[in-house]
């Protein structure tokens, strides 16, 4: 096949991450992959997954808008690709890739299958978004929680919609195979101090660990608000923030308020934050909406306990466990108490561990779910040619 993968950018997120993963599958897979970004390229110090891509010589393009009145000029430019290697199928991801690869490739009558991550609030979004599945054979949905708000918000009929869950290579396993041992014991790393001597911190000093854009959608501000309550329950516990965005100043001005700023450090973007994830006690979660967010994944790869909202998709990940690792969105209070309890209490946390690592090993591996969209895509071309797609495995859906 000849794929094209189009994304409104390729810096380092989830949404970014899952595209790389999957142009690196298909590519040593023997199909023919072009990579199509809306944006500039990454800067220098954000450019990973690029340069993966780059590695093995997979195709790449970045169209170079900034601002949504630069539309037609990508338009244009995706239209002058499809007329240089007109490919045999397009897959999308996030809202402007949907949008203008919709308008780009339709006319060609090339088949378009969309991605959606998230449950996105905006009401302006959810008519765009449903005007552009029109044009598109199937609408990917991270999570079955994406694909009702699918249904629900934006009108996409269900027999459109595929579910395909994000999947992650396990840490402490040969490559992205399952692993053959239960424990999450070397997955965790034992009492890994990564991130204490990154901070200057002794060796036994217990984190907790926020990873993900400092922005409203992902909580900081929550966690900021709550932090000198979290960190006067907790006398030897410190807060790590591994992230930047569009708050991470207001956010510094606030932890410098706080009555235990100097327990607050702010750890900036990261490539290794498994790493970080090993050597702290909990990931801190205060999601107000999501998909299905591939931090509480990475967790539980590495076996580590969350505390989280019960956002989109962090229930279908954390299955039984998710009710001693999680509380309704927006009720902060019992966030809060939730953090302590488990910050304090050894048994659970190892309880947890397992069966977050355990679930992750059983249920997310990363492999089953690339195949799942080289199928999509195999059965997709065989239902528009009427041949058969001579492969044995299963679309989930």
């Amino acid at each position: 096949m000849k794929i094209d993968l189009v994304i409104t950018e390729l810096d380092v997120g989830g949404a970014e991450q899952c595209l790389t993963n999957l142009a690196l599958y298909l590519h040593r897979r023997s199909h023919s992959v072009r990579v199509i970004a809306l944006s500039p390229p990454p800067s220098t110090d954000r450019n990973r997954l690029l340069k993966s891509l780059q590695s093995e010589g997979i195709e790449t393009h970045f169209l170079g808008a900034r601002r949504a009145w630069q539309s037609p000029r990508v338009l244009a430019r995706m239209r002058q690709l499809i007329r240089i290697a007109r490919p045999d199928i397009v897959q999308s991801f996030l809202f402007h890739a949907n949008v203008l690869s919709a308008l780009a490739y339709t006319p060609w009558k090339i088949p378009l299958i969309g991605g959606i991550r998230v449950v996105d609030p905006s009401r302006r979004r959810a008519i765009l978004s449903r005007l552009a599945s029109t044009c598109m054979q199937h609408v990917v949905c991270v999570s079955q929680s994406v694909a009702d708000s699918c249904t629900i918000r934006e009108n996409i009929p269900r027999e459109k919609l595929v579910v395909i869950q994000n999947g992650v290579r396990i840490a402490g396993c040969p490559s992205d195979q399952v692993a053959s041992s239960t424990s999450s014991q070397n997955a965790r790393g034992g009492l890994c101090s990564f991130a204490q001597q990154k901070l200057g911190l002794p060796a036994s000093t217990p984190c907790l660990l926020f990873v993900g854009r400092i922005d409203y959608q992902k909580g900081a501000d929550i966690l900021l608000e709550r932090a000198d309550r979290i960190l006067t329950a907790l006398p030897l516990h410190n807060i790590i923030l591994v992230g930047d965005g569009p708050l991470k100043v207001i956010a510094q001005s606030h932890a410098s308020r706080c009555e235990h700023e100097n327990r607050i450090h702010f750890a900036g973007r990261r490539d290794d934050v498994l790493r970080w994830m090993q050597s702290s006690q909990l990931l801190l979660l205060p999601t107000r909406y999501e998909g299905m967010p591939n931090v509480v994944l990475e967790a539980m790869s590495c076996g580590l306990p969350i505390v989280s909202t019960r956002a989109e998709g962090v229930l279908e990940l954390l299955g039984e466990a998710a009710v001693e690792q999680t509380v309704p969105v927006n009720d902060w209070d019992a966030w809060t108490e939730k953090t302590i309890h488990l910050a304090t209490s050894q048994d659970n946390r190892d309880r947890l561990s397992d069966a977050n690592y355990d679930r992750c090993v059983q249920q997310f591996n990363l492999t089953d779910k690339l195949l799942h969209y080289e199928q999509l895509y195999l059965d997709t071309l065989a239902r528009r040619n009427d041949v058969p797609s001579n492969s044995p495995n299963d679309v989930s859906r």
